[in-house]
């Protein structure tokens, strides 16, 4: 059996890093820009799906321009967060949309001001975390003329875990003698 990295070579095993470094660098990056805009504040503590949470308020900070894309759209966003005492894991968020979003610069799609959004998340098989609820409630506009409000729940429930096994095998070329 060979390892896939080996079969494909060093160049291609050095293509991976690079991209996994790239997504580790704008991940960085996000959470950055998320803590320069964001005002947070620990507000207390609760009981999440029976863990231990400290609970967290984020409001945008006045005056601050963000740098990137994903800072100009969490600039329009306030909101609550839940995170495991133990773990530093969200748990659940909540948040707000307090000013009008476009996107296309308004032609594509508009949301409008008041939609909310949420997420809970749960530890399964006490290996990892993995959605178990999300929803969406507010009114929007797309492509200039389609007007929708748009009230959304969806639950995630009995994950499965799976083994998956990949095996690679080189042969030689037969060659004609």
């Amino acid at each position: 059996k060979v390892s896939r990295s080996a079969a494909e070579g060093p160049a291609a095993e050095e293509k991976r890093r690079q991209r996994a470094a790239e997504r580790l660098k704008r991940e960085q990056e996000v959470v950055e820009e998320l803590f320069r805009v964001y005002d947070v504040t620990l507000t207390g503590r609760e009981i999440v799906e029976e863990r231990r949470t400290i609970v967290v308020d984020f409001h945008p900070r006045p005056g601050v321009k963000p740098s990137s894309r994903a800072g100009k759209i969490l600039q329009k966003f306030t909101g609550r967060a839940w995170v495991d005492e133990e773990e530093y894991q969200v748990v659940r968020a909540e948040a707000q949309l307090h000013d009008t979003f476009s996107y296309g610069l308004g032609v594509l799609a508009r949301l409008y001001e008041g939609a909310t959004a949420s997420f809970l998340r749960r530890k399964v098989n006490g290996e990892v975390w993995l959605p178990a609820e999300a929803s969406f409630r507010g009114r929007a506009r797309i492509l200039l003329v389609k007007g929708i409000r748009v009230d959304s729940r969806s639950q995630y429930s009995d994950y499965k875990k799976f083994q998956v096994a990949t095996d690679t095998a080189i042969t030689p070329e037969k060659t004609a003698e």
